[in-house]
């Protein structure tokens, strides 16, 4: 049998939400902020079609949306915001909120992925969106491809000890951006 690298790993909580409920019961947990998959964000900027993206986008968040449906007040995702298209990126923040929404996934560095950095006034329609609706911004250090994908697989120190060090300092320069 493979080894599972923590007690509740593959089991059905992962992506079924009434198994997850189970697991929170069990686990006397009250509610959870679950972190989609914030790199499906970045691969979905990389689709040659705006209109794809921006569809992309909101078939992951209406995903999320019926998987917290089954107790909106235990389950809690932070929804991704497509920032391609500004508008379209406050319209669909305007749509989570009706679907009960509360937080709000932007990217950790836009200009990673060509777009303004987050002072530009660009964003102003998407920042006013998220502040009309009271969204909670979030970013997460862990969907920094540099991260994940070089730094990780390279570290050869016991317990990814360069890898565990640096999200701290990428947090310090994305709040310095802010």
């Amino acid at each position: 049998p493979t080894e599972r690298p923590w007690e509740a790993a593959g089991r059905a909580g992962a992506h079924d939400p009434v198994a997850r409920l189970s697991d929170m019961d069990v686990d006397q947990v009250e509610a959870e902020v679950l972190y989609t998959d914030a790199s499906a964000g970045a691969a979905f900027y990389e689709m040659a079609d705006p209109d794809g993206t921006l569809a992309a986008f909101k078939a992951f968040n209406t995903a999320a949306v019926e998987f917290a449906s089954h107790d909106p007040k235990r389950l809690l995702p932070v929804y991704l915001v497509p920032i391609h298209d500004v508008r379209a990126g406050a319209a669909e923040v305007a749509r989570l909120a009706e679907e009960g929404a509360r937080a709000v996934h932007v990217p950790l560095y836009p200009v990673d992925l060509g777009f303004a950095p987050y002072w530009d006034r660009v964003y102003d329609p998407l920042w006013s969106a998220i502040a009309e609706c009271g969204m909670v911004v979030s970013q997460h250090v862990g969907a920094l491809d540099y991260l994940t994908t070089v730094v990780a697989a390279n570290d050869p120190t016991p317990v990814k000890g360069i890898f565990q060090s640096l999200p701290p300092i990428f947090m310090a320069e994305s709040l310095a951006g802010w």
